[in-house]
């Protein structure tokens, strides 16, 4: 079993992201995160995406754009 408490946690790194970048949508914001790829449309690349892998980018992008505003 998975564990629940990433959905909240994963939610709350996306949520803070996506404030900082209103006018994307979340598509969008996903695409540019590289949290999600566009594929042709049968592809299973992003299926099987791990929500780890997910966090983990999220995390590197906040603490990449945290850098860059207290430069």
């Amino acid at each position: 079993m998975r564990e629940p408490r990433r959905i909240h946690r994963i939610l709350d790194k996306i949520e803070k992201i996506w404030r900082e970048n209103p006018d994307l949508r979340l598509v969008q914001l996903l695409l540019n995160l590289g949290i999600i790829a566009y594929d042709p449309p049968r592809s299973l690349k992003n299926f099987y995406y791990d929500d780890d892998m997910a966090e983990a980018r999220l995390d590197e992008f906040i603490k990449t754009k945290a850098f860059e505003r207290r430069s």
